[in-house]
């Protein structure tokens, strides 16, 4: 237990189910919007009827939207602030994860790594990306 590198505090942890779980909802009342649900029969679910209604769909649609916004917000100021740039990488953490989906074929060894495999920080900026592509697009409606 003692070589064990603690990743986050209560503050990143709170932040991070805030911002998942305002996302599943984003991404389930989102295709209610559309209207699907009644289409496909999802409404017959037991507990579900109430996905049928498109006002009240939207209205937690933008409920959950306020949540993830506001945690993205906080993400962005509470590390920006603190200046936690651990996970943005580098030039050297694009051929270390290059070199990790080669070693997971057997060519070459695994590079070693700190509290950050390579591929989860050139992911979190894949996420970073998608996440303010997401939100932009919040702001505007069709």
């Amino acid at each position: 237990m003692q070589n064990r590198i603690k990743r986050y505090g209560a503050i990143v942890r709170l932040e991070h189910w805030t911002i998942a779980l305002s996302g599943i909802v984003l991404i389930f009342t989102g295709l209610g919007c559309l209207p699907l649900f009644k289409r496909y029969y999802i409404t017959e679910i037991p507990g579900l009827k109430w996905t049928a209604d498109f006002y009240t769909v939207t209205k937690i649609h933008y409920l959950a939207s306020i949540f993830f916004v506001m945690g993205v917000i906080f993400h962005i100021f509470f590390h920006g602030l603190r200046k936690d740039s651990g996970l943005i990488p580098g030039l050297r953490d694009f051929i270390d994860s290059f070199k990790v989906i080669l070693s997971s074929f057997g060519i070459g060894g695994h590079p070693p790594c700190d509290k950050w495999l390579p591929k989860q920080k050139v992911a979190y900026v894949g996420i970073g990306f998608t996440t303010l592509l997401v939100v932009t697009s919040g702001f505007f409606k069709v």
